[in-house]
């Protein structure tokens, strides 16, 4: 494929530079490390030198002077501003990033210190090392959730089950290793066999199994996409359709997202400020988040461009939340921008960032893999009557399009002050152990409730637990419900009964659970009592279940669905219809 203009005056410039940086002798790493290169364009040793990233001194083949202030990880955040983030890379980057979710963990930080009745931290410009403290939710924190920081020193390129953090190369490493003989692979796994060591690549091509080593717990977004989800125990008579994790977690079978079915990858979707934040410091995930369902199904488009001069078209918004060097990168894979003319460029809704892999061919809308390079069609919403329906306008697409969630109804923690565990922070065993047991596992429709800004979507029990923080401390139950959009997307909705005619559905407590070990751990399968008038709590702010005037509304039209199916002509005009309901109705 010939490369373009842009790109070839780009690698030029790069070229230029390194030889004006050069003292003129010969790079002497390469004389041990003869490691096979599989680096991009942009990464290649004839343009960015092994101490560009590494350090140390590359002009001496003394082994103590040439490793001297060497970084053996570059990208890790504590010495980021030496590698990735050095001028002329990227260090326009470094700051965005710094603020993101993946780095603060601040949601992470709030919503446990709140369910465990800890006081409250104000967000400090402080590593997560120094906010973290060692006691109650912190130590909770420390033992078994923040690993996949980025803040987390890497001590491996591989991404180990110890080992996710490691700033840039989080993301952007991508490892080569041999396959043992006889070794199971998950399928999502796609490694690369090589015979012989392999220097890592850093790449803009991000494959799943990057992203899912850390979103396979909490919401499970990962699991989810591919059709798997957690259980705790095997039935025999679907022996078949259960397996198990790396990390010995049983999953059973269950319908993939169909944009997974598309083979649809994270990135395919994600947009960069999405992922690496938009340079603002947010405290919820939510508020992060910018690609939404409408941003492909229901697009919007920029002013028209010439897509040979993108970066002068796009207006001041865009260009404050969209890398640069993503237009160089794209310039790479020239199929996915069509050829030099007038095009309109797909924005999304809430930051305006450009979505320049997906285009219109005439009345063709589709999107091409960042990946595969494989074209897929995207289909617009259509004006069905439940899409128009009077009292649906608050619906997120997630509440009638998700086919299932992961629910557990039953959670038990309590710590050990007399055994060890392993410190995610300070990398070993410390005292100190916390454990957990759950009970009543689903994966099935999820409940549906409303979220700070008056939307209805998806909700599953973020914490339904019973928490005692000390051996001589006094068990307390806690029973929230976390939004979530469970990346487990089918095309046809759910029908009209599984919301109107479900107790669960809208939140209402159906029974209590039991824990099989102890039967003083008791647990709702629910949200509200039934009669209850207080909405129930949810762990983002605003977020609650249905009032009880909400759920009567939704119950009332279960009533005529034993009659009339999901699109009869009476709910076009509901209202109107009640008023003229038959004394069989009013029974």
């Amino acid at each position: 494929m010939p490369m373009s203009r842009s790109l070839r005056i780009f690698i030029i410039l790069l070229s230029l530079l390194r030889m004006l940086s050069a003292t003129g002798l010969a790079e002497q790493c390469t004389q041990c490390h003869q490691e096979e290169q599989r680096q991009s364009v942009f990464h290649s040793p004839d343009i960015v030198s092994c101490d560009g990233c590494h350090g140390g001194n590359p002009e001496t083949t003394d082994l103590d002077e040439a490793h001297l202030n060497m970084e053996a990880y570059p990208g890790r955040m504590a010495t980021v501003e030496k590698a990735c983030g050095q001028a002329g890379c990227h260090e326009e980057l470094i700051p965005i990033v710094k603020n993101s979710l993946m780095y603060t963990v601040d949601g992470m930080l709030s919503v446990t210190r709140k369910i465990f009745n800890d006081l409250p931290h104000p967000p400090v410009d402080k590593p997560l090392a120094e906010r973290l403290g060692k006691e109650g939710a912190d130590s909770y924190l420390r033992k078994l959730c923040v690993s996949c920081h980025l803040g987390t020193d890497r001590k491996s390129h591989k991404q180990t089950l110890k080992d996710r953090g490691g700033g840039c190369s989080g993301c952007h490493l991508k490892s080569y290793r041999k396959l043992k003989k006889g070794a199971l692979v998950e399928e999502t796994e796609k490694l690369t066999i090589v015979y012989g060591p392999a220097h890592p690549t850093l790449s803009l091509k991000i494959e799943n199994d990057r992203c899912f080593g850390c979103h396979s717990r909490s919401g499970r977004i990962s699991l989810n996409y591919l059709g798997l989800a957690e259980k705790d125990a095997i039935d025999p008579k679907r022996r078949k359709d259960f397996g198990y994790l790396p990390d010995n977690r049983l999953v059973e079978k269950q319908s993939p997202d169909i944009h997974s079915q598309a083979g649809m990858l994270c990135i395919d979707c994600h947009t960069v400020n999405d992922v690496m934040g938009m340079g603002v410091r947010h405290k919820r995930q939510q508020e992060q988040l910018d690609i939404m369902c409408e941003d492909c199904h229901k697009y919007q488009y920029q002013d028209q461009c010439q897509t040979e001069d993108l970066l002068n078209c796009l207006d001041e918004k865009s260009l404050a939340t969209f890398s640069r060097r993503e237009v160089v990168y794209l310039s790479l894979y020239q199929r996915r921008i069509p050829p030099p003319t007038t095009i309109k460029i797909p924005v999304t809704h809430k930051a305006k960032s450009p979505l320049l892999h997906i285009t219109r061919d005439k009345n063709r809308l589709s999107m091409v893999s960042k990946l595969s390079e494989e074209r897929l069609d995207i289909p617009k919403i259509k004006n069905e009557i439940y899409h128009e329906q009077k009292g649906h306008e608050r619906l997120s697409c997630d509440s009638c399009h998700t086919a299932w969630a992961p629910q557990c109804y039953g959670c038990h923690i309590s710590f050990d002050p007399n055994q060890k565990q392993y410190d995610h922070i300070e990398r070993k065993k410390t005292v100190g152990r916390w454990i957990e047991k759950r009970w009543e596992t689903r994966a099935e429709l999820p409940t549906l409730g409303v979220t700070g800004n008056n939307k209805i979507t998806t909700f599953i029990p973020g914490m339904n637990a019973i928490i005692q923080k000390h051996p001589n401390s006094k068990p307390f139950t806690v029973q929230y419900f976390s939004s979530t959009s469970a990346h487990t997307t089918m095309k046809k909705g759910r029908n009209c009964k599984s919301c109107h005619q479900s107790d669960l559905a809208i939140g209402v407590t159906t029974r209590w659970s039991t824990s099989p070990d102890n039967p003083l751990w008791k647990t709702p399968v629910g949200w509200v009592e039934k009669n209850q008038r207080n909405p129930g709590l949810a762990t983002q702010p605003g977020a609650r279940s249905f009032d009880q005037k909400e759920r009567a509304e939704i119950q009332k039209v279960g009533v005529c669905l034993n009659c009339h199916g999901d699109e009869d002509k009476i709910y076009e005009k509901f209202k109107i219809s009640q008023k003229n309901l038959t004394p069989l109705c009013n029974e």
